[in-house]
């Protein structure tokens, strides 16, 4: 009785969990792909934000590693009511 209960709790668990997606990231090999995926994202409220790394020489890692992030502008919230408190 108990195993048939377990079995039950872990059918309807692993059920639920086909509601949600955990493939969050992909990788795009130029900017112009990841806006052009980022739109259709945006049509259907999917998109969190893209990164873009700016490295030039791809063939060694650098020290430091400039990048932007890429969003929505809708959901980015605003700054005009804060104020900078270190200047």
């Amino acid at each position: 009785m108990i195993i048939g209960c377990t079995l039950v709790h872990i059918s309807i668990y692993m059920l639920s969990l086909q509601c949600f997606e955990f493939n969050k990231f992909e990788g795009h090999d130029t900017e112009e792909d990841l806006v052009k995926k980022s739109l259709s994202y945006v049509n259907d409220d999917l998109l969190w934000a893209g990164i873009v790394f700016d490295i030039t020489d791809k063939d060694t890692v650098p020290s430091f590693v400039p990048y932007r992030i890429r969003m929505d502008r809708d959901r980015v919230d605003t700054t005009t009511d804060y104020r900078v408190l270190d200047r």
